[in-house]
């Protein structure tokens, strides 16, 4: 027995495991014929991932939203599933049930109004029997789900097939679409903003610098041509990078001034002030710069006993336009 609804699955990839156990406990829903789910894994090879998950978040019914570290630190799924969804939950379109998987600070997001599962929002992961979790969970997905289905108008009857043409011409009108429900324009310049929906992901880079940025010493280079999303790529790396307790400092070299690159004290002492002003702390270069020592040094001390004493987490440096500096004329040759 066929069913109209559909439960959309919105979910971290490293949630796969509880994604699965979650629809185990949901197949005798489908087997009698309550819902329907789905989620990316089920894209065929060839199809057009980003265009397969518009359409069936488009359409879900009931979209769940597998709440855990990891899916708040995703730009994906927090900024582009999630607006999407309560975009739909608040016109009424769709019911949106976040499902709490593992501990994580989530009373402030946007959806913590909504009534979430399994009960009292305990985390699936912190039940003893983990299988009662689950059970919950999909008890209250059985309500939802058949609700809605009451909800569902009913099928035509063949009297159907004899209205007038210009009752049925009308209906063969589409509905207009509601003003909030289209994406205001944006200026094609400079970076995309976090959450556009503008912004086209790239496959595997994206996570492959999520991965990457959290660990120790990790180096990250990205070159390639102009306008073709450098900015935004970075944005979205420190953005990440700050979700999981980093410490983010922007530098654009693009900046500074030409004076700045004439000497290597100059750069130096702009990149340390720079560093300081964006971690919201006075500069005081002279403390570290009356000493006669070599520059380089200078810059080190500065940051080992000034700058990272004070930045109590780990930290990630995200510097643009570095290059800038090179083609000067009189650039500094040690930096």
């Amino acid at each position: 027995m066929g069913s109209g609804i559909e439960l959309f699955f919105s979910y971290s990839h490293k949630d796969e495991p509880l994604r699965d156990e979650l629809a185990k406990h949901l197949s005798l829903l489908q087997r009698q014929g309550v819902l329907s789910t789905w989620h990316d894994r089920q894209i065929a090879a060839g199809d057009e991932w980003a265009k397969q998950i518009d359409q069936h978040l488009d359409q879900a019914d009931i979209i769940l939203l597998l709440i855990s570290p990891d899916f708040l630190a995703s730009d994906y799924c927090y900024d582009i599933e999630l607006t999407r969804a309560m975009e739909r939950h608040h016109r009424g379109d769709a019911v949106v049930i976040p499902v709490i998987l593992r501990p994580v600070d989530w009373q402030s997001a946007g959806f913590a109004a909504l009534q979430a599962l399994p009960k009292n929002a305990q985390p699936v992961i912190t039940w003893e029997h983990q299988d009662e979790a689950f059970l919950d969970v999909a008890r209250g997905i059985r309500r939802v789900a058949e609700q809605r289905a009451q909800a569902l108008p009913s099928p035509r009857s063949d009297r159907a097939d004899q209205q007038a043409p210009e009752q049925a011409a009308q209906e063969q009108i589409p509905e207009q679409v509601p003003a909030q429900a289209i994406a205001p324009l944006e200026l094609p310049d400079g970076q995309v903003p976090l959450g556009s929906p503008f912004y086209v992901q790239r496959p595997p880079i994206e996570a492959d610098c999520y991965e990457e940025v959290v660990k120790p010493s990790a180096l990250i280079r990205i070159k390639a041509p102009r306008q073709v999303g450098k900015s935004s790529l970075l944005a979205r790396i420190l953005a990440h990078a700050e979700n999981q307790g980093y410490r983010t400092v922007h530098l654009s070299f693009q900046e500074a001034e030409e004076d700045f690159f004439e000497t290597l004290d100059g750069l130096l002492r702009w990149l340390c002030a720079s560093i300081a002003n964006a971690l919201s702390l006075p500069a005081q270069l002279d403390r570290f710069w009356a000493e006669p020592l070599a520059k380089k040094q200078k810059c080190g001390n500065y940051l080992q006993d000034y700058i990272f004493p004070q930045v109590n987490a780990p930290w990630c440096w995200g510097w643009m336009k570095w290059t800038e500096c090179f083609p000067m004329p009189r650039a500094p040759v040690n930096f």
